[in-house]
């Protein structure tokens, strides 16, 4: 949690630090090069407590916690309030496969929305794309991901993870575990 204490001193008026204190602050699940995985739980607590919204760069690692032996470094990752992975480093999908989950689809739409009065909108947004991704043109990159975990499932989507997480000596936490 000594990570953090800047961002709970910058809060606090403490001597740490001077100004803002961060309104976003992101998190590592598996750092391509070191392996390693923040102390979720811990510095999500400390980021809500002073209204900073979390994310998870889960890029490489995240994949980590459907590995039921490797699921503890992902430990509190769900107290975040959007993740993002790359499903191309672990389940042999097109490059540009990138998966984002928000908590709140609100703050979704109002960050990635789109709308011109020649788009047809969806009152709620559930079924609108352009209100989820900048782009109006694309390819539909969620089927090769659906298509790997529908034929790989629960048990064959794990057995893709460990090889990636066992090539670095590195791997564990921020603080080295």
């Amino acid at each position: 949690m000594a990570n953090f204490a800047g961002l709970a001193a910058a809060k606090s008026g403490g001597s740490q630090g001077s100004g803002p204190a961060p309104v976003l602050v992101c998190l590592q699940a598996g750092n391509l090069h070191s392996g390693a995985f923040d102390p979720f739980t811990a510095a999500t607590a400390v980021s809500k407590a002073h209204g900073a919204w979390v994310h998870v760069d889960g890029a490489f690692g995240l994949w980590a916690a459907a590995v039921p032996e490797l699921a503890g470094l992902t430990a509190g990752v769900e107290r975040a309030d959007s993740w993002a992975t790359d499903a191309h480093k672990s389940l042999n999908v097109p490059y540009d496969c990138g998966v984002v989950a928000v908590r709140d689809a609100q703050a979704l739409r109002s960050a990635m929305g789109l709308n011109a009065s020649y788009l047809l909108q969806d009152a709620d947004g559930s079924g609108d794309p352009s209100q989820r991704v900048p782009e109006l043109s694309r390819r539909a990159r969620g089927v090769p991901v659906w298509a790997a975990l529908k034929s790989l499932g629960r048990d064959g989507a794990a057995g893709q993870i460990p090889p990636c997480h066992v090539r670095c000596p590195a791997r564990g936490t921020a603080q080295g575990h």
